[in-house]
């Protein structure tokens, strides 16, 4: 179906409520490190690498009871990429699990051993997916960074790091969610369209819809015929100010008129109307969020809240 109208109350309730706190912080600025409430948090020993790159794996799990009990059939979870960032963000966001609709989830943070908030050239390669497989290729906003990697990234999380979590505690494999943004935003839309069975649910935040020149926005025809049969569900958010940020408030980066020719890959609207368009197919509850006022980088974190309330009411359905 169309993305649907409760798209807007998430907005009021989760986002705008808290705008004028950590949610609205520009994704470069450090979180405060606030304890999680309600939340128990671990780290993954993880020997395992993929593409020569170690990985920070860390479980947030519901610790006030009753949500603390294990559901019979194992807890949701929702991996998120760029767990170092979601994870300095998240201590000062995190809501407490009652405060969620449907089942609080297991919530794990997919990150990079370093200090950085983002490891700019683990993630190019990790969240892209391959144009030529096994051919060598590079980032269009640089090329001193590989890209190509997603469905090998893809397998490691479910072929690695998923059964290093089902040793741990109880996980309820069909209820499984993806959260990504930007690059990862645009890993997450590939998986739908190159495994979509892998998870229940999806969110999508500011996905880079112009990466090889709208290579998404081109196979749109083709996700129609991959979920031909299949029911599925989709939150895709954007920042309402990330088409023309304020000039005070525009990323560095964002500012190359290199970067801006290769970004013009896809129109304005991209990414509503993607949703739009998924949003039409047969079985299909997609989502579509705007985060008002909020750039490119904001979005990061403003995201982060709806996406985990949305998650937890996808996963109870």
């Amino acid at each position: 179906m169309r993305p649907s109208a409760s798209a807007a109350a998430l907005a009021v309730a989760a986002v705008l409520a808290g705008c004028a706190a950590p949610a609205c912080r520009a994704a470069g600025e450090p979180a405060n490190g606030t304890p999680r409430p309600g939340y128990a948090a671990e780290r993954l020993p993880l020997a395992a690498e993929y593409a020569g790159h170690r990985y920070r794996v860390s479980i947030l799990r519901p610790a006030a009871a009753p949500a603390a009990e294990a559901p019979p059939e194992g807890h949701p979870v929702l991996f998120m990429l760029d767990g170092n960032a979601v994870e300095q963000d998240l201590a000062a966001l995190l809501a407490s699990p009652a405060d969620m609709d449907g089942m609080p989830p297991v919530i794990v943070t997919l990150g990079y051993e370093t200090d950085r908030r983002f490891e700019v050239r683990a993630r190019a390669y990790d969240y892209t997916p391959a144009l030529t497989p096994g051919a060598e290729e590079t980032d269009p906003l640089d090329a001193t960074r590989r890209t190509g990697g997603a469905d090998g990234f893809l397998a490691f999380i479910t072929d690695e790091i998923l059964p290093a979590l089902a040793r741990r505690f109880p996980v309820n494999a069909r209820r499984l969610g993806l959260w990504g943004h930007s690059y990862g935003g645009l890993f997450v839309l590939h998986t739908l369209w190159s495994a979509p069975e892998r998870f229940r649910c999806r969110i999508a935040a500011s996905p880079s819809l112009w990466w090889r020149d709208g290579l998404l926005l081109a196979r749109l025809p083709e996700y129609g015929e991959r979920l031909a049969g299949q029911r599925f569900s989709l939150l895709i958010t954007r920042g309402g100010a990330e088409a023309n940020p304020p000039p005070d408030r525009q990323e560095p980066s964002a500012r190359s008129p290199r970067r801006e020719r290769i970004m013009a890959g896809a129109p304005a609207d991209a990414v509503r109307e993607f949703a739009a368009r998924l949003g039409d197919l047969p079985g299909a509850d997609v989502g579509y969020l705007e985060l008002p006022e909020q750039t490119h980088g904001q979005a990061f974190t403003a995201s982060l809240l709806p996406s985990l309330r949305w998650f937890a009411g996808c996963a109870a359905r």
